[in-house]
């Protein structure tokens, strides 16, 4: 008999792919969106790997400065947005590999760019405190408005006013 020895050598990742969950690159003020990353190769032995926003890019061209994370940040893989990012900004994020003790180099992931967008108004409803659903002539009845979906960018920033009018001016009056 000869004696064998078996050394299995540790598989590196070749590649990171990253992507959006939902396949969109674009995320509303105060929103969440889950990343993806897969690996390459399948049966690479170590697949740890972290997150990390490179930059984020203002409208105007300009980089936001300091602390990142009260613009945007990742935890557990969820991005999520601020309400002090500015519309049309654009979010750079990068996935990479962490070292081990066994192999030392790293691999960087493909730059995944997030553009910040305005979540538009899909109803509004009126309400009457009382539900009631009429008024009597000559009375007086305060309406409250909602807007909705609720993390719609009117109701985060309060940046639009909303104008109430009426198809005939002949039956009620506004105030």
């Amino acid at each position: 008999y000869l004696p064998v020895r078996v050394i299995k050598e540790p598989i590196p990742v070749e590649s990171l792919a990253l992507s959006a969950e939902d396949n969109s690159n674009t995320i509303g003020l105060t929103e969440s969106k889950y990343l993806n990353v897969e690996i390459y190769p399948d049966n690479a032995s170590y697949k740890n790997y972290d997150y990390k926003i490179d930059k984020i890019v203002k409208p105007d061209g300009t980089v936001y400065q300091g602390d990142l994370y009260l613009y945007a940040y990742i935890d557990n893989g969820e991005l999520f947005t601020t309400e002090d990012i500015a519309i049309g900004s654009q979010i750079y994020i990068t996935a990479e590999t962490l070292p081990n003790n066994i192999i030392e180099t790293t691999v960087q992931s493909n730059i995944l760019i997030i553009e910040v967008t305005r979540i538009g108004i899909t109803e509004i409803i009126f309400s009457d405190p009382y539900r009631r659903g009429d008024i009597n002539l000559g009375e007086t009845l305060s309406l409250s408005v909602r807007v909705y979906p609720e993390n719609a960018t009117i109701n985060i920033l309060r940046d639009s006013p909303i104008t109430v009018s009426l198809n005939d001016d002949s039956i009620a009056t506004l105030e």
